[in-house]
């Protein structure tokens, strides 16, 4: 029997899919961190694959790292990656274990965009959604199962234990005092579901929504809603507020075209999907005590309610979240004065500088990659959103259905940008190994279905 090379890179893609997702449960169970090497391996059998095919023609590199914005802005984040690590490890800032870890976190990604930029095939891209949505499913149903043994039953999964455990022994602080997030494994309060922590396995649920929708037929209005209300309520389950408006503002203004309403106009769709999606969660809120039990259900009514006060400085600590925000940000300014040059050129992609790990997100990109950097990259997001809304919105329905799923691959592109730019807001997911991969994916999809190719 012989195996065609298309067949077996569909395979091999499904595996890069899974571990990467699962790469923090595989480091888990197997006690060390190197499980997240395997999707580049399969990459690697990928790429070989790839040149020995007829498709062999498209190896060059304006194929896989072409001249454009997009293109230009990846090769100075190489370099800032390169550049950064290679001077930190040799004045022993870091160590050279640390080195390679930032090589395969923040480097080997890129080959995402590299391949599915071009030498992808359409079968390709929609393999890696459906397996990214399996993924998020397995993520979504634990971390719903993992929250109400946690605050309904009062007990601790095998698994969050072993996953402190985990995390713990890498952290080193077992050895040098330092502080350490016990979250996980703490009674009574959110779970952190099956990845790094509770804001990547929450965004995972959206991320897996989001490829859901791109998968499925416009015109299969019931299948779509059912899988905006599903991802909705297990976002509900898990209790973090940030997700939660991130996934709102997704549906409402993506999926549902909210952004009709700046034009004064309420289109049928929206007032439909809007008044039957409202109902049902009231309805979930409202019983939940019934399957969820009094207490957990009194926990996710008093935790929204507490996150919302807190959002709007309203808490009884008298600590707003623009309090930690300007907190941060004079954090941020006694680093710069501490070390200038960071100002310009960011810490680095390691533990070096600014404490990683922080209540807002975008400060700590900031810190990363510099402010130049940071703000270009920043307003080059921003471009690639309203450059892919605009031509999502400028087609019809008709033609959004009966195509070869190119505008959904984009409205999954869109939608995942949309994700990352809010989740900045509190905590950063985009560093994640197991979403950095599919950020460099959704730029391909953008370098790909853009018809203003000068992006």
């Amino acid at each position: 029997m012989v195996i065609k090379i298309p067949k077996l890179k569909i395979f091999l893609w499904t595996l890069v899919v899974i571990t990467t997702a699962m790469a923090f449960p595989l480091q888990v169970y197997s006690g060390t961190p190197y499980p997240s090497l395997f999707p580049y391996f399969f990459i690697g059998l990928i790429f070989v694959l790839n040149a020995i095919s007829f498709r062999k023609t498209g190896w060059s590199k304006s194929s896989v790292l072409p001249k454009n914005n997009i293109g230009n802005m990846l090769r100075i984040y190489l370099v800032l990656v390169f550049t950064q690590t290679i001077i930190h490890n040799f004045f022993g800032i870091i160590s050279l274990y640390e080195s390679f870890s930032i090589f395969v976190i923040y480097v080997f990604p890129v080959l995402f965009y590299c391949y599915f930029r071009e030498l992808a095939t359409e079968k390709e891209i929609k393999i890696i959604l459906q397996v990214m949505a399996f993924s998020a499913l397995l993520i979504g149903i634990y971390f719903a199962y993992e929250s109400y043994i946690k605050l309904s039953q009062f007990k601790l999964t095998d698994y969050a234990i072993k996953a402190f455990e985990y995390s713990f022994a890498q952290s080193g602080a077992e050895y040098t005092n330092a502080s350490f997030n016990d979250g996980r494994i703490q009674l009574g309060i959110r779970s952190f579901g099956l990845l790094d922590s509770h804001s990547v396995s929450s965004a995972w649920i959206i991320i897996g929504a989001i490829s859901s929708l791109a998968l499925v037929d416009k015109g299969k209005k019931s299948l779509r809603l059912i899988i905006i209300l599903g991802n909705a309520i297990l976002l509900l389950l898990t209790l973090n507020f940030t997700s939660i408006l991130a996934y709102l503002f997704i549906i409402f203004f993506i999926e549902f075209n909210g952004f009709s309403l700046f034009k004064l106009r309420v289109t049928h769709k929206l007032m439909i999907n809007g008044a039957i999606s409202v109902f049902l969660l009231y309805l979930f809120v409202e019983y939940s005590s019934y399957f969820l039990g009094d207490k957990m259900a009194d926990f996710i009514t008093k935790n929204l309610k507490g996150q919302s006060e807190f959002a709007l400085g309203n808490s009884i600590q008298n600590v707003s979240y623009l309090d930690i925000i300007f907190n941060n940000i004079w954090g941020y300014i006694d680093h710069i004065f501490t070390l200038p040059h960071s100002l310009l050129f960011g810490d680095g992609f390691g533990s070096f500088g600014l404490k990683k790990g922080g209540d807002i997100g975008f400060i700590e990109s900031l810190a990363k990659f510099g402010l130049p950097y940071f703000i270009t990259l920043l307003y080059g997001i921003f471009v690639l959103i309203f450059s892919g809304l605009k031509e999502i919105r400028s087609l019809k329905i008709k033609a959004i259905s009966n195509s070869s799923m190119n505008l959904s691959f984009l409205q999954f592109a869109v939608s995942f940008m949309v994700l990352i730019l809010i989740m900045e807001i509190h905590y950063s997911v985009w560093y994640s190994k197991s979403i950095l991969p599919f950020f460099f994916f959704s730029l391909a999809l953008f370098d790909r279905y853009l018809n203003n190719k000068s992006l």
